[in-house]
């Protein structure tokens, strides 16, 4: 998901969280808010018509420092809008500004499956607050949102990108509405001020007219020297590269965490047989999972004479959302799965893979003889989710510090008992996850799984 996007040649930051600053200690609040949050990035926003009502929109995204805050900028441009902006081919910009001020609960980046009920919960938190959920957007999200079943109310048929061809960003306006970090001055720079204008105010005595203090009372103030470490150039790297690995150390553990692939086989087999192969007048074509998209289950259908989204919504129950694709002749829906977290505590995800011996050789030999189509593929992990804040050489930036090495291991099969029986190869390989899983359900039940084995 973006956080971040160049329009019409300007880079601008978006998903900050947004709390009101009351008029008075402004700036003890900022530092109180960053603090709590444990946030170091924001911007300050002040309104020059109404000094009382300031705002604070804050972030712990190192990336969006230096970019502009379109949130800001979107409120400058307008005191009541609520706008929805697509920012890359998957995500979309929501923001809203009542009176001036941006509504707290917006300036979100939301993916496209899930922009039909954030819209929808949108409805709601404007209700609340008693104003009219009307948005201005661009002719082609408008039509994106109608294709997903969602009603709204257009106000205007205009894009934040065109709006912004009319809005003069300044050099002096850009730098309020600039994300920066706003953690305070260190302390060791307010005592060593202190010191300065402590000797300052003892020099001007010394030579005041008014006082003549004899030279013997006199006594130098004890300036205590500050401690102070000067580190190389190949420290700091080591430092940031330590952080780095211990980054994706986490990141690893966190994967491993969140899934039990036998949980996940559990899941989907469960929501199979819960799906009818008809819906609403919409014919079902397939059933997938994404581990990388989260922990819901994706059904893919095709619309019959009789199906329209409509029908397709009011045949649903317990669905995660609907996404209506194709010039409303194809859908997607997304159920929610069960707690598919693994129930076992990793504590060191290194020596936990290193420590168990059920893995690559082992599962193609196992599902060789259970019947199932196997390939299998080495994985390259040699790159980073994110690239490494601080170092200057980008390449080298992008390289992992964690050496893992796995194979990709695509197992296809027929049948859902046959998909089941593949939980007696998962139960003894705790170093897999599941990477993607699909099934057709029109040819034969047909599956196919791609799994993810760590061997070191």
């Amino acid at each position: 998901m973006v956080n971040k996007a160049k329009i019409n040649g300007v880079e601008f930051g978006f998903g900050l969280v947004w709390e009101d600053l009351n008029s008075h200690k402004t700036k003890a609040q900022i530092q109180s808010i960053l603090d709590v949050n444990s946030c170091k990035f924001g911007v300050h926003k002040k309104d020059k018509d109404n000094p009382d009502e300031q705002q604070l929109g804050y972030t712990n995204l190192k990336e969006l420092k230096g970019t502009l805050s379109a949130a800001y900028v979107l409120a400058s441009i307008s005191k009541e809008i609520t706008v929805i902006e697509k920012i890359s081919e998957e995500d979309f910009w929501i923001c809203g500004v009542n009176e001036g001020k941006i509504i707290s609960t917006t300036d979100a980046v939301v993916a496209q499956h899930d922009l039909a009920d954030h819209i929808e919960n949108l409805k709601g938190t404007y209700s609340d607050i008693e104003i009219p959920f009307e948005i201005t957007c661009s002719e082609e999200v408008a039509e994106i949102i109608s294709e997903m079943g969602v009603e709204v109310s257009v106000e205007e048929y205009e894009s934040f990108k065109s709006k912004l061809q009319e809005f003069d960003l300044s050099k002096s306006f850009c730098k309020q509405a600039r994300i920066t970090s706003l953690k305070g001055v260190p302390v060791l720079g307010v005592v060593l001020g202190f010191v300065i204008v402590g000797a300052g105010a003892i020099a001007y005595s010394l030579t005041s007219p008014q006082t003549i203090i004899p030279e013997t009372e006199w006594t130098a103030p004890v300036i205590k020297e500050a401690k102070i470490s000067i580190r190389s150039q190949a420290d700091i790297v080591r430092e940031i590269k330590e952080a780095a690995y211990a980054e994706e150390v986490k990141w690893l553990t966190e994967d491993f965490r969140q899934q039990d692939p036998v949980e996940v086989i559990n899941s989907f087999i469960d929501i199979k047989r819960k799906v009818p192969m008809f819906i609403g007048g919409w014919e079902v074509q397939s059933i997938s999972y994404e581990r990388q998209k989260g922990n819901f289950i994706t059904v893919e259908l095709q619309r019959g004479p009789l199906g329209t989204p409509v029908t397709l919504r009011e045949s649903l129950l317990n669905y995660h959302s609907v996404h209506i694709v194709d010039g409303g002749n194809k859908a997607t829906i997304s159920f929610d799965m069960h707690d598919i977290k693994r129930s076992e505590r990793i504590t060191d995800i290194v020596s936990y893979i290193r420590d168990h011996k059920y893995k690559d050789v082992e599962i193609i030999h196992d599902s060789h003889f259970m019947g199932y189509k196997w390939s299998v593929v080495k994985y390259d992990f040699s790159l980073r989710r994110e690239p490494i804040a601080g170092i200057a050489n980008p390449e080298e930036a992008k390289v992992a510090l964690l050496k893992n090495e796995g194979k990709l291991i695509n197992i296809v099969g027929n049948r859902p008992y046959k998909l089941a029986e593949l939980n007696n190869v998962l139960e003894r390989s705790r170093t897999t996850l599941i990477e993607t899983l699909t099934m057709s359900r029109k040819d034969d039940s047909e599956w196919q799984v791609q799994l993810l084995t760590y061997t070191k």
